[in-house]
Parts: structure tokens; C-alpha cells; sequence
């Protein structure tokens, strides 16, 4: 509350702002950090609550607004509206950095043979 005068004042009410949100891409896996069944009522948004029951850390974004018959836009900006909220990990990640990586090897150590011995 800043005073004026004597029957003036200006009542300021500051709201703390967060970085944007990365973008939310369809191959991005969202993991929730809370229960967001708990946090839910009947004044959230449609999409929001129809996508929700999805957002289990294997399902992709693209996958959620499929399963939810949802938009796919709607669906991104949800998850983007959840990330910059917190209620979403910051862990978006896609499916490369899920899959293990293999190598080729220069020698072959051994190989099973029909008589079921191993060759060295």
C-alpha cells in the first residue's frame, strides 16, 4: 500500500513471473512430480482434464492427445501451461535419450554353435 494523500492510496499487488516454459514437442515424455488427480477440480479446463489421467511418464505428448481424443495443439500449450506452473518435471525428455545405445565390436568373443557349447 502506497499512500497519496490523505484519502488516496494505490494497493499493489506483485506476482512473481517465471522463465518460459521450453516448447513442448510430441515426442517429449512429461513426468508429473505431484498427483495432479488430487489437485484437479471442475473449473479446470476441459482439455486439461481430459489429458490428466495420460500424463504418466511413458505415454509422448503426441500419444496423450490421442489417447484423451484431444487436440494435439490444446494438448501441447496444457502441458506447456503445467511445466511452467511446476506441477510437471522438468524432465521432458524424447525418446533417443531413452533407448540404449549399442556399439560394434571389432573382434567377436564367442559365438553358440548348434550343440549348444560355446565357441571362444
Amino acid at each position: 500500500m502506497i499512500p497519496i494523500n490523505e484519502s488516496n492510496t494505490i494497493n499493489i499487488k506483485l506476482f512473481t513471473t517465471y522463465a518460459a516454459p521450453p516448447r513442448v514437442k510430441a515426442f517429449h515424455l512429461p513426468v508429473c512430480t505431484v498427483q495432479l488427480e488430487r489437485l484437479m477440480d471442475i473449473n479446470w479446463d476441459l482439455t486439461m482434464q481430459k489429458i490428466v489421467p495420460f500424463i504418466d511418464g511413458i505415454n509422448s505428448v503426441r500419444m496423450i492427445s490421442e489417447l484423451a481424443d484431444a487436440d494435439y495443439n490444446l494438448t501441447r500449450k496444457c502441458i506447456e501451461h503445467l511445466l511452467y506452473h511446476s506441477p510437471l518435471s522438468g524432465i521432458m525428455c524424447g525418446w533417443p535419450k531413452l533407448t540404449s545405445a549399442h556399439q560394434k565390436k571389432k573382434r567377436l568373443l564367442w559365438v553358440p554353435n548348434n550343440s549348444g557349447r560355446l565357441l571362444i
